[in-house]
C-alpha cells in the first residue's frame, strides 16, 4: 500500500488500488472515444473528459467524468474506487470514505436533487457490504424524500440491508461529529441524500470475470482498422496503459487528447465515420428547400434568401436563436419563427423587456417582474417562477437561467426542474449589469450603494458557477465605463476625467490587478485575441496592447470617429470607422495594413467572421463580405439592421438572420 501524499485526501491516494483504479480508468477512456452512455451519468449524457485524481473538483476524486445533456447541460458522476469496503461505523476507512461522498453532498446537494451530479462507488465483485448499499440507492433513487425512502426501506429491503442502512447512519453521525463542517440537516436526511444520487459500479475486470473489458473491446470495434477483435483487444490494452499515464498526472482527459495520444498506434484508426463531432450547444439549422409562399407587398429581393422574407414591424428587435427556432420582439409581439422554412410558429402578447432564450423555452417578463416560461416551439404557456427578476439582468448557459433578482442578490435555477441551484447576495450594493458566463465561472458586477462602499464604486465578483461561491472580488474600482471579460483577463474600462480613461486588466485567477493603460475616452469595451488586447478610442485609434503586461505593441490612427467594436481574429483586427466612412484590415502580427474598404455610408457595426469571411455592414444599407487576407469583395444582400443596443443578429451554421427594412431575413453566408 502506497503512503499518504501530504496535502492530499485520503481517498485520493489510491485506496481503491491503483491497477484497479487504472482498469476502471480505460473502461471509461472507451466510452469517451466511442461517445457511448457511461452506467451513471446518464444514457442521455454525451461524455467530454474524464479527469483523474481530481481533488480539486470533488472530495470523491478517484475518477471524475464530465458530460453534455440536452440543451447542451453539463453533468457529471464522481467515482470512487474500493475493491471491497467494509462500510461500518468501527472502520476507520469506511468513515473516511463516506466522508468523502458526504462532502460533495453538502456542497452540492442541489445539483444532485437535479441531477446534474451523481455519485458512484466502484467495487470488486462479491463485496456484500457494497452491494447491500446498492439496494438501498435503489430504494432512495425512487423516493422523492427521506421519510418515503425509510418506509420503503422498512418494507421492501431485506434484513442484510436494513442492518446495513444502521451502519451507513452510524457512519454519517461519526462524520459529522468529526466537526469538519456543520450540517444543517439530521443525520437520517444526510444518509438518504447520500444514497438518492449514488449508483454502484461493480468492476468485472480481474479474475475469470472479465465481462467490463469484454464489453470495452465491443465498444472499440468500430475505432479499429480492419474491426477485428484482436486489435480492439490491443487498443484496450493501450489505453490501459494510458490511464496509468494519466493519473500519475492527475490528467484531465478529452477526446482529442485521447486521439493524439493514439496517434500512430497500429491497433487505432481514429473515430468512427459513422460519429461526426457533436456541434456543442449550439444546436444545427438545417438547409430548407424554397417554398412558394410569396410575401405581400415584398419590396426586397429575396433571390438570396433562405425562404421569402417574413414581414416584421419596423421596430422589430433582431432575432434569437435556440434549437432551430428564432424568437423576435415585434412591438407588442412576441413572435416565433421556424428557422429553416421561415414558417411562423406562433405569436403572443409581450409584458415587457427582451425575452430569454434556452432550454427549449422562451422567458418573458410578465406581471410583478416574474419570469413566465413558454415552450419554444409551441409558444404554451407554463406557470410563473416565483421569483421577481430586474429586467435586462437574466442570462442563460447550458441549462441554466442566471438573474439578478429585483430585490438584490443573484439566483441560479436548473431549467428542466424549475428549482434552484444557488443564490448569493453581496451586501455592499447591487447588481448593475448582466453576469457573464466563462466556463464554471460566473462573473457579476456590483455597484457600491451601502454606507461601506464610495459613492459611484463598483467591483467585481467571480462565483463558482455550479454552486454559487465566491471565488474573488476585486478592490473598488470608481466609474466604471465599459468591461468585459477575456480568456485570461477582466478589462476594465474606467473614466479618469478631463476626457481620459484608465484600462485596467484584472487576473481571472484572482482578481488581482495585472496592469493599467491610460488612453483617450474609450469607444468600446476592449476586445481580447490571444496574446493582444485591443483599444479603441473616440479620437479615432487604436492600440494594440499586451495582454500579459499591458504594454503598447504599436498604436495607428484610423478615423476621426470610431463607434462600434473592431472583430479580433487569430491573425487581423478589422476596424470599422463611422467617420470615414471605411473599414481596415490590421494584420496585428507583421503590424501592417492588409487592406481597406471605403463604403457609401458609416461603418457603425461590430464586423463578425464565418470562417474566413469578414461580414460588414453599413449604413447605406448593404451587408459585405471580405476575404478575410486580400480583402477581395462581394456585396451578399441589400439589409440594415436596427441601431437598438439589443444583440447583433445571430449567424448560425452559415446563415444570417436579421430583421432588416419591416423583414425577418434569412441569408446564406457561405
Amino acid at each position: 500500500m502506497m503512503g499518504k501524499i501530504p496535502g492530499a485526501h485520503p481517498y485520493a491516494t489510491g485506496g481503491g488500488g491503483t491497477r484497479l483504479e487504472h482498469q476502471q480508468g480505460a473502461v471509461l477512456l472507451s466510452h469517451l472515444l466511442t461517445r457511448a452512455p457511461v452506467p451513471g451519468l446518464g444514457d442521455g449524457v454525451s461524455p467530454e473528459s474524464v479527469r483523474f485524481q481530481a481533488l480539486s473538483d470533488s472530495s470523491v476524486d478517484d475518477l471524475l467524468v464530465r458530460g453534455v445533456g440536452v440543451h447542451g447541460t453539463p453533468h457529471v458522476l464522481a467515482i470512487g474506487v474500493r475493491r471491497r469496503p467494509k462500510l461500518t461505523a468501527a472502520d476507520e476507512s469506511s468513515v473516511r470514505l463516506i466522508g468523502a461522498y458526504l462532502d460533495v453532498v453538502h456542497e452540492r446537494w442541489p445539483l444532485l436533487r437535479s441531477g446534474r451530479w451523481a455519485l458512484g462507488l466502484a467495487v470488486a465483485p462479491g463485496c456484500v457490504p457494497a452491494h447491500e448499499l446498492g439496494a438501498l440507492a435503489t430504494i432512495a433513487a425512487s423516493s422523492g424524500t427521506e421519510g418515503v425512502f425509510r418506509a420503503k426501506a422498512a418494507s421492501d429491503a431485506d434484513s442484510k440491508a436494513r442492518r446495513r442502512l444502521a451502519q451507513l447512519d452510524a457512519i454519517v453521525e461519526a462524520v459529522v461529529a468529526g466537526g469538519k463542517w456543520t450540517a444543517d440537516v439530521l443525520v437520517r436526511e444526510l444518509t438518504w441524500r447520500l444514497l438518492y444520487r449514488l449508483s454502484l459500479l461493480t468492476i468485472r475486470l480481474e479474475g475469470a470475470d472479465l465481462s467490463d473489458r469484454t464489453s470495452a473491446v465491443e465498444r472499440l470495434l468500430p475505432s479499429t482498422p480492419n474491426r477485428s477483435n484482436h486489435e480492439a483487444d490491443a487498443l484496450f490494452s493501450r489505453l490501459a496503459e494510458l490511464a496509468g499515464t494519466y493519473a500519475s498526472r492527475g490528467a484531465e482527459v478529452t477526446r482529442s487528447m485521447i486521439r493524439a495520444d493514439l496517434y500512430g498506434h497500429a491497433a487505432f484508426a481514429g473515430e468512427p465515420s459513422a460519429l461526426p463531432e457533436p456541434n456543442g450547444s449550439r444546436a444545427a439549422t438545417p438547409v430548407a428547400k424554397r417554398t412558394s409562399r410569396g410575401t405581400k407587398g415584398r419590396s426586397v429581393r429575396d433571390s438570396a434568401d433562405l425562404w421569402p422574407p417574413l414581414k416584421v414591424g419596423e421596430g422589430a428587435t433582431q432575432p434569437q436563436f435556440s434549437e432551430g427556432v428564432l424568437v423576435v420582439r415585434d412591438r407588442s409581439l412576441l413572435r416565433a419563427v421556424d428557422a429553416a422554412t421561415g414558417e411562423e410558429l406562433w405569436k403572443h402578447p409581450r409584458t415587457s423587456g427582451l425575452p430569454v432564450v434556452g432550454a427549449g423555452t422562451v422567458y418573458e417578463i410578465a406581471a410583478m417582474r416574474q419570469l413566465r416560461p413558454r415552450d419554444l416551439r409551441s409558444g404554451q404557456r407554463r406557470g410563473p417562477l416565483p421569483f421577481r427578476v430586474r429586467e435586462g439582468a437574466v442570462v442563460h448557459d447550458r441549462g441554466t437561467l442566471y438573474f439578478a433578482g429585483e430585490a438584490g442578490g443573484l439566483m441560479a435555477i436548473d431549467c428542466r426542474p424549475r428549482e434552484r441551484l444557488w443564490s448569493w447576495r453581496d451586501s455592499t450594493g447591487t447588481i448593475g449589469s448582466p453576469p457573464v458566463v466563462r466556463g464554471e465561472n460566473l462573473y457579476v458586477l456590483v455597484t457600491g450603494s451601502s454606507a461601506s462602499s464610495q459613492p459611484g464604486a463598483s467591483h467585481l465578483v467571480a462565483l463558482d458557477a455550479t454552486v454559487g461561491k465566491e471565488r474573488w472580488r476585486s478592490v473598488d474600482l470608481p466609474s466604471i465605463r465599459h468591461w468585459t471579460v477575456g480568456q485570461t483577463s477582466a478589462y476594465m474600462v474606467l473614466s479618469a476625467g478631463n476626457s481620459c480613461d484608465r484600462t485596467v486588466a484584472l487576473n481571472l485567477d484572482d482578481g488581482t490587478a495585472r496592469w493599467e493603460h491610460a488612453t483617450a475616452q474609450a469607444a468600446m469595451a476592449p476586445q481580447e485575441a490571444g496574446p493582444v488586447v485591443f483599444l479603441v478610442d473616440r479620437e479615432g485609434r487604436l492600440f494594440a496592447v499586451d495582454a500579459t503586461k499591458g504594454t503598447t505593441r504599436w498604436g495607428i490612427e484610423v478615423g476621426a470617429r470610431i463607434s462600434a467594436a473592431p472583430l479580433a481574429t487569430s491573425r487581423t483586427v478589422v476596424v470599422p470607422t463611422r467617420d470615414p466612412h471605411r473599414l481596415t484590415s490590421y494584420d496585428y502580427r507583421a503590424e501592417e495594413v492588409l487592406w481597406t474598404h471605403r463604403g457609401p455610408g458609416a461603418f457603425d457595426k461590430q464586423p463578425f467572421a464565418v470562417g474566413e469571411t469578414v461580414f460588414a455592414a453599413h449604413r447605406a444599407g448593404q451587408l459585405l463580405a471580405f476575404d478575410e487576407s486580400t480583402g477581395k469583395r462581394r456585396t451578399v444582400a441589400d439589409v440594415l439592421w436596427s441601431h437598438d443596443p439589443a444583440p447583433p443578429p445571430p449567424v448560425v451554421d452559415g446563415v444570417l438572420y436579421v430583421a432588416s427594412g419591416g423583414f425577418l431575413r434569412a441569408l446564406p453566408l457561405v
